[in-house]
């Protein structure tokens, strides 16, 4: 009779999962990050700190004292906004209570649940004014316990929520700043950053370890350029009023080579020296067409540059040379580069160019001898394959064998501009303003991911391969997907 009990209890909660959880998906497929540093909530567990925050829930294992991947709506949360958390201790469960709901997640399962109301009696988080005895904040902090913290340009972070362990530690979640953790031993306040300046990205670099994320996040809302070095799980930001050299927050695209990682922005172009750490930039005083970069490409000695006005060329023979060229294609508007051996492929609003590296010449390609009309807005380089997006196709240029082949994928059907191309060896990946397009060579056929497969958002604005993983850049964050998971065939 009991085992029957417990059967009847499975079987009820495994048809009271939600269509949130995303099956066939495991958790960890899909993983999301966003601005995560508006905190509203706080909850303990024996390993984790939970953070409620206007994007998801953070986790943060105390005995490590590490980050853990956060819970998103990617993750099957009911939604980013979380207004309260509270911990079960007798049944491990984390609930969760967010602008469209009441959800619970099971360790068990890996799954969240809707529930009816929120457990008010279990221990969460307090909010509003309190007291706390000072603590010694980092260099270029201020704390104050009338329940704020400043840093170093006079910006003040209130307390909004906060939550004392057991180990004489209290956790504290602010409004803008992440969170922190001061110790009533010690005194001592340390600040805890996680996850991304802005939620919009627009472009996304992968150099060695490090992962850049940018996009334009508008004003009033601190935005800046995040970098996330994975090895040691640190978050680091730049922010231009406050950085020296940078000139905009506005990204639009990144490129990177051994020494540089070059940033194109709405107002010019940027360079970080990794040696250094120092900021440059180059505008329209310098050689640039205009100062709205829209793309960039690099090869063994030249950055290719992309602007709303044309093309410019940055040569760097060594490291310390740097010769910026104007490069024509005078007020076209250029969508993206690809830097090939012999051709810099270049898809603007004025067609397909591409630019001959051994005559130093310019080469239209007309709609005579190719399904190409009207702008082209992503280009993708695989060995003798161009691929292209255009506002109505997918094509597809064999340099090998001249001859084109167009796809129109029946889950498309032209909903907008691609926004961004990604080809490999096994798939070709498309970024639309509906979801991720994923074309598999070996079947040819097509399969379109949205947030109701772990998208964050569906406006896929910029897409990185990295083996098993693809990364994508939406409004709302990033998110990596684990596309090649062997226990699953999408």
């Amino acid at each position: 009779m009991l085992r029957m009990s417990f059967l009847s209890l499975v079987f009820a909660f495994l048809f009271s999962i939600p269509s949130s959880a995303k099956p066939p998906y495991r958790q960890g497929d899909w993983i999301s990050y966003s601005d995560f540093r508006w905190v509203t909530s706080i909850a303990l567990s024996p390993r984790y700190v939970f953070f409620g925050t206007t994007q998801g829930i953070t986790r943060y294992n105390r005995y490590t004292q590490k980050w853990e991947y956060p819970f998103t709506t990617s993750t099957g949360l009911m939604d980013g906004w979380v207004e309260d958390l509270a911990y079960d201790p007798h049944r491990g469960e984390l609930w969760a209570k967010t602008k469209k709901g009441i959800c619970g997640y099971q360790p068990a399962f890996e799954g969240w649940i809707s529930g009816s109301s929120f457990p008010e009696s279990l221990a969460h988080s307090h909010q509003g004014k309190f007291k706390p005895p000072y603590f010694f904040p980092p260099f270029g902090y201020h704390f104050y316990p009338a329940g704020y913290i400043t840093d170093d340009h006079l910006r003040e972070f209130p307390i909004y929520a906060w939550l004392k362990d057991g180990w004489d530690n209290l956790w504290l979640g602010t409004w803008g700043l992440n969170v922190g953790v001061g110790s009533y031993r010690t005194r001592q306040l340390k600040l805890l950053s996680y996850g991304l300046m802005g939620a919009n990205v627009e472009a996304i670099l992968r150099d060695g370890d490090d992962l850049w994320f940018g996009g334009e996040n508008g004003l009033g809302s601190f935005p800046g350029i995040t970098v996330y070095n994975r090895p040691s799980g640190k978050w680091r930001y730049f922010e231009s009023t406050y950085t020296e050299g940078l000139l905009s927050d506005e990204v639009t695209c990144f490129a990177a080579s051994s020494t540089w990682v070059w940033v194109g922005t709405t107002q010019g172009l940027s360079q970080y020296n990794k040696r250094t750490g120092e900021w440059s930039s180059l505008t329209t005083f310098d050689g640039l067409p205009s100062d709205e970069v829209t793309a960039l490409n690099v090869d063994a000695n030249s950055l290719w540059i992309g602007t709303s006005s044309g093309m410019a060329r940055l040569y760097f023979p060594n490291d310390s040379t740097l010769s910026l060229a104007n490069m024509g294609l005078k007020l076209t508007r250029v969508y993206d580069v690809e830097a090939g051996k012999d051709l810099v492929w270049v898809g603007t609003e004025d067609g397909l160019y591409g630019w001959d590296k051994n005559r130093g010449k310019w080469i239209r390609f007309s709609s005579a001898g190719a399904p190409i009309l009207g702008e082209v807005t992503a280009i993708s380089l695989w060995k003798d394959e161009v691929w292209l997006g255009t506002p109505h196709a997918i094509s597809c240029f064999n340099k090998s064998t001249h001859s084109w082949k167009t796809f129109n994928p029946p889950l498309y059907q032209g909903g907008g501009f691609i926004l961004c191309l990604a080809a490999d060896t096994t798939c070709v990946w498309a970024g639309t303003p509906s979801g991720a397009l994923k074309y598999n060579r070996q079947g040819g056929s097509w399969k379109l991911y949205t947030t109701r497969d772990g998208l964050l958002g569906n406006m896929v604005q910029s897409i990185v391969l990295e083996g098993d993983y693809t990364w994508f850049g939406t409004r709302l964050g990033a998110t990596r997907f684990y596309w090649k998971s062997p226990y699953r065939v999408d």
